[in-house]
């Protein structure tokens, strides 16, 4: 098992950052099991290319406030857009399956900016 890259780290902290509006404190890093996570979970989406290795996949990058608070829906008028990250997409999804579902993608980006 290999961990994410300092670049995929770097990637995540700049995509995160750029659709939100207000200051968060700190962000919260997940990964996931991906393979018993598509075993037990409906909302796995599988990728056309066969379902994920088994190996750690990153679930995402939360930005959260002191008081825990999460942040979300933060600018709707900042939708995401996949063209802004598309020197990036081979690498990301690789190391974070979900971008190979479109849906997963919009609803992050547009949920967390």
């Amino acid at each position: 098992m290999k961990p994410p890259s300092s670049f995929l780290i770097k990637t995540l902290v700049i995509l995160a950052a750029l659709g939100v509006s207000r200051a968060f404190d700190y962000q919260i890093f997940a990964q996931l099991w991906q393979g018993s996570y598509c075993e037990t979970s409906i909302t796995c989406c599988t990728p056309s290319t066969g379902m994920p290795a088994a190996n750690f996949s990153i679930h995402g990058l939360f930005p959260r406030y002191k008081n825990g608070s999460s942040i979300s829906y933060c600018d709707s008028s900042n939708t995401f857009n996949s063209s802004q990250v598309s020197d990036l997409i081979s690498r990301l999804e690789t190391s974070w399956t979900t971008f190979s579902c479109p849906v997963m993608v919009s609803h992050i980006g547009n949920t967390f900016g």
